[in-house]
């Protein structure tokens, strides 16, 4: 086992001795909160250092694949129908600066894999993943705002995009254990470049909606919002924005329509492509079992 800061000085030489003979990295580095230079370092940093080892390996051999733990965030909610269904040929986000550091973080390291994949050959598989919950891990931003034990929650219904950490370890696992000569669709064609791309979407064939979770959970009130007058709301915030652009950082990202909706968009996803390729076989959100989960991992 080998501990190394991905984002650190020289990480880049280091990985490249380490990656020798080896045929899939997983690549799940990334940070999920803080301040945009912290994402810039952990998230982005950290894969150029990663994808620019790889890159620098032998022609001679074969290159490992490279999977990366990618995320939802990335997809355009804004741009997508109310109870429209989202999957891999999804836009991706167009506003990105009316979004939070994560977001705008993984957006730029779904790049940098793309980018190493046509210019130097890698093959990449991009598995962008919905709300990863587990023991310890059970409160996803479309819940809406926590004061206390009472949740005001935008919608009430709107369905949580979410898949279990066994299960997307699981799929996870698989990716990286097909044979390199297995054939795989193009789903981003590479004009020009010789390596190849593929996105799949892992999320639980059936998800709950934002009461189903919170009754899972317990011990919270539910306040439900109407959703159209804070969308409204949200869109006000953009106008302000657009007249006075200091108030562009100063305003939470929430108040902006592109982030507003990427939590609290009601839409339908699909599992199709994780189970036709990965066998994928999540298990639905059991609302009758999170708590014994979470009990269990209480008492380890």
């Amino acid at each position: 086992m080998c501990r190394l800061d991905l984002a650190a000085p020289g990480a880049a030489s280091t990985l490249k001795t380490l990656l020798v003979g080896v045929t899939a990295v997983v690549h799940t580095a990334a940070r999920l909160r803080g301040e945009e230079d912290e994402h810039l370092r952990d998230t982005v940093r950290a894969t150029e250092a990663l994808t620019d080892a790889l890159s620098a390996l032998p022609a001679s051999a074969p290159r490992p694949c490279l999977l990366l733990a990618g995320s939802f965030s990335v997809y355009d909610y804004a741009g997508l129908a109310d109870w429209a269904t989202l999957d891999e040929q999804a836009p991706t986000e167009a506003n990105p600066k009316r979004r939070d550091a994560y977001c705008r973080a993984k957006l730029m390291q779904e790049a940098i894999v793309v980018h190493a994949a046509r210019e130097t050959g890698l093959a990449v598989e991009v598995m962008r993943i919905g709300f990863l919950y587990g023991p310890g891990h059970m409160w996803p931003a479309q819940l809406g705002f926590r004061i206390g034990r009472v949740v005001f929650c935008p919608g009430g219904r709107i369905p949580v995009p979410a898949i279990h950490v066994e299960d997307c370890a699981a799929a996870l696992i698989v990716a990286a254990s097909r044979p390199a000569d297995s054939p795989v669709p193009v789903d981003v064609p590479l004009p020009g470049g010789p390596g190849r791309l593929e996105i799949i979407n892992l999320v639980a064939p059936e998800v709950p909606d934002q009461r189903t979770w919170l009754r899972a959970i317990g011990g919270h009130r539910l306040v439900p919002l109407p959703r159209a007058p804070l969308l409204w709301l949200a869109r006000l915030g953009d106008l302000a924005s657009a007249i006075l652009p200091r108030l562009d950082q100063a305003l939470p990202s929430v108040l902006h329509e592109s982030s507003f909706t990427a939590r609290f968009k009601p839409l339908h996803y699909s599992t199709a492509r994780a189970e036709e390729r990965l066998a994928l076989k999540a298990r639905p959100f059991n609302a009758s079992t999170i708590g014994k989960r979470e009990e269990a991992s209480a008492s380890r």
